[in-house]
This record gives C-alpha cells, sequence and structure tokens, in this order.
C-alpha cells in the first residue's frame, strides 16, 4: 500500500498481512528500506556533511522504532487515537461501575470491540487495559532506546560516530523483535 501523504510503500503479505517490508523516500531521494529482519539504507553519499549523516541516522533509528512498536499495536494514520481514545472509555467505564452497555451511544468504542468480538464489556475492558498495559511497558523501553540512540547521534563528532551510535541504537532496538 502506497502513502503519497508520507511517501512510505508497505509491502505485506497476503496469508497474514505481515508487513514484509517498508519503502520510505525522503524529498532528497534517499532510499529507506525497512525489512522485518534487517535495515538496508541506499543511495548514502560518502561525502554528505554531518548533519546529512546524522538526519540520515536518525530516520534510521526512528524507522526501527516504528517496525518494533508496530509488532505490539496497529500501525496507521489515527491509530494512536483510537487507542487513547478505548483506553479512556474503558476506564470510564471501569469508574462508572461497570454499567451495562446495551448500545453504542455511551461507549461506543467498548460496544463496536465487544460486538465485533463476541464478548462482554469486561472482557473488551481487560482485552484494552492488557494492550495498553503491555504498550506502556515495552513501548517506554522502545522510547528510550530510540531517544537514548538519537541524542548519541547529535552528540556525535566524525562520521564514524554517527555510523557507531546508529548500529549501537539499532542493535538495541532490535532487542525488542518478537
Amino acid at each position: 500500500m502506497f502513502d503519497p501523504k508520507m511517501k512510505t510503500l508497505t509491502v505485506r503479505r497476503r496469508a497474514d498481512d505481515a508487513v514484509v517490508a517498508e519503502i520510505y523516500v525522503e524529498s532528497d531521494g534517499h532510499i529507506n528500506l525497512v525489512a522485518p529482519n534487517h535495515y538496508i539504507e541506499t543511495d548514502v553519499q560518502e561525502s554528505a556533511d554531518m548533519l546529512t549523516l546524522q538526519k540520515q541516522a536518525k530516520r534510521a533509528i526512528n524507522l526501527m522504532a516504528g517496525q518494533m512498536r508496530a509488532q505490539y499495536v496497529s500501525r496507521g494514520h489515527g491509530i494512536d487515537l483510537v487507542y487513547m481514545r478505548k483506553e479512556q472509555e474503558a476506564r470510564s467505564w471501569d469508574a462508572a461501575g461497570r454499567p451495562d452497555i446495551t448500545d453504542g451511544d455511551t461507549y461506543p468504542w467498548m460496544w463496536a470491540e465487544s460486538q465485533a468480538l463476541g464478548i462482554t464489556p469486561l472482557q473488551t475492558a481487560i482485552r484494552i487495559k492488557n494492550r495498553i498495559d503491555q504498550l506502556d511497558q515495552i513501548g517506554s523501553q522502545m522510547e528510550g532506546a530510540r531517544m537514548l540512540a538519537n541524542q548519541n547521534i547529535d552528540n556525535a563528532m566524525t562520521v564514524e560516530e554517527v555510523a557507531a551510535a546508529k548500529m549501537a541504537g539499532l542493535q538495541a532496538l532490535e532487542a525488542f523483535r518478537v
């Protein structure tokens, strides 16, 4: 699926809809390919200035972090908002004493999920809470690794230091692969 606004192409397997690769095209023509088991960067300019190298290295880190997060939550435009709304609604429902949900007027997200999956509102709330708890635990660690890698790249003074910081960051994020 190509997203012209983001200039990305996502390649999925038909059997299980798993992401096989993502290709990201920069406005300067730089192409990045993120595959499930490795990161490949093409069209790298050896003589690029430090700021360009740092930008490219941080792009690689951010793409890998997104790939690792995608193992735990869906990807797409606005999906973070959906998860946030589901969490707010489940917490609100719980705080209200877990009232019966007979339609989608008061708790539309929980209603839709429980109807689609054929489960109770309580099971839906538990399911949402478990996903959020897992993301909070793993996601915060991933975000810390991503931010540290980007900071190390920003602090690098040589091409070699940029490359080393990038590699260390990618390896740190790879540790989150399931």
